[in-house]
């Protein structure tokens, strides 16, 4: 069984602008619904084997951070250059890739998270 994880330290300015001009949401802490209607918090139970690294599925692609933060973006964007994933991503690939397979994160939240990259619903904040 693996460890856990919380966010650790939040990314750079500069890994945020990075992966905000790639074309990635940052997603932490927004509820997904899957086909069924069970809701669970993106990130939370992160498992310590995700950390660091990148995947993609069914048209999506993910970064975790090696703090925690998850982000994703259509995979039909432009890739990353090796050098902004062996930053961004030094562990390589293998981590959950959020609404790939058939799950929503309410497109309000998303429009919200654009503008406001650590804005959090009412519903998961502490």
């Amino acid at each position: 069984m693996s460890a856990i994880v919380t966010i650790q330290q939040r990314t750079s300015t500069g890994q945020r602008e990075l992966l905000q001009r790639l074309g990635f949401v940052h997603v932490t802490g927004l509820v997904e619904t899957d086909l069924r209607g069970r809701e669970s918090v993106i990130g939370d139970n992160l498992p310590a084997r995700w950390i660091g690294r990148w995947d993609h599925n069914n048209g999506r692609q993910c970064v975790t951070t090696l703090g925690g933060e998850v982000w994703i973006r259509t995979a039909s964007k432009t890739g990353m250059t090796s050098e902004e994933i062996t930053d961004l991503c030094p562990n390589g690939t293998g981590c959950y890739v959020p609404c790939s397979n058939g799950e929503n994160i309410a497109f309000n939240d998303i429009m919200r998270r654009l503008v406001e990259p650590d804005w959090m619903p009412e519903r998961t904040r502490e």
